[in-house]
């Protein structure tokens, strides 16, 4: 006869997704990056404060994605959504390394 009133408690693990927020993470932080430059080509005091606000929040936000897709890499978390987001601030990265190279080696270029 089984006992259907005291089954054993089943521990379910919630799932952690540090791929996930690795990814949402970095794009939230280019997002930012982008709304910080795009504000004003000659800022005054108070627009300085308002990209003050979204710049800092986008370093942080993409070096979040860096540690939490590390963590799932180390956790070995399946999926590969924790390598997007460190992808994504490494190649933001590269380019902005390499920008004053290609303008060294080019020179610049009006269309």
């Amino acid at each position: 006869m089984s006992n259907l009133f005291y089954e054993e408690d089943k521990q379910i693990k919630p799932k952690k997704k540090y791929g996930a927020w690795s990814s949402i993470s970095s794009v939230a932080g280019i997002l930012f990056l982008i709304v910080s430059y795009s504000i004003s080509e000659t800022p005054n005091t108070g627009e300085k404060v308002i990209i003050g606000m979204f710049f800092f929040p986008a370093i942080a936000f993409m070096f979040i994605s860096i540690v939490v897709g590390l963590i799932g890499i180390a956790k070995q978390e399946k999926g590969f959504l924790k390598y997007i987001g460190i992808l994504i601030v490494s190649s933001l990265l590269l380019v902005i390394l390499f920008t004053p190279i290609f303008i060294g080696i080019y020179g610049f270029r009006e269309p």
